[in-house]
């Protein structure tokens, strides 16, 4: 695993993954969701199969999108982060129709 990989913070990231392993360990009911803004579809399927390595249903997590507001985008830019545009926002998107 690159450092990149992830959101460019691979070592945080394994925390929370790591955090997840637990919480399914000791059996507390938990589900993932990512921030799908800020990963390209080959880290989306590299994330998808890591978590299915940690319980199979955890493959098909919520992807969740961020609202880029202008204050967002500014925030976004000062921190240069750089994030996905989806070509329809979930919320438009037929149901059933969600990637």
């Amino acid at each position: 695993m690159s450092s990149r990989t992830w959101f460019g913070i691979s070592v945080a990231f394994e925390f929370q993954l790591k955090a997840l392993e637990n919480l399914v360990q000791v059996g507390v009911d938990c589900f993932p969701a990512v921030m799908a803004n800020f990963s390209t579809q080959e880290e989306l399927q590299r994330l998808r199969q890591r978590l299915k390595e940690i319980r199979p249903d955890f493959a098909d997590f919520e992807e969740e999108e961020l609202i880029l507001y202008p204050f967002v985008i500014e925030h976004l830019q000062k921190a240069g982060l750089k994030y996905q545009i989806p070509p329809t926002p979930l919320c438009l998107r037929p149901a059933g129709k969600r990637r």
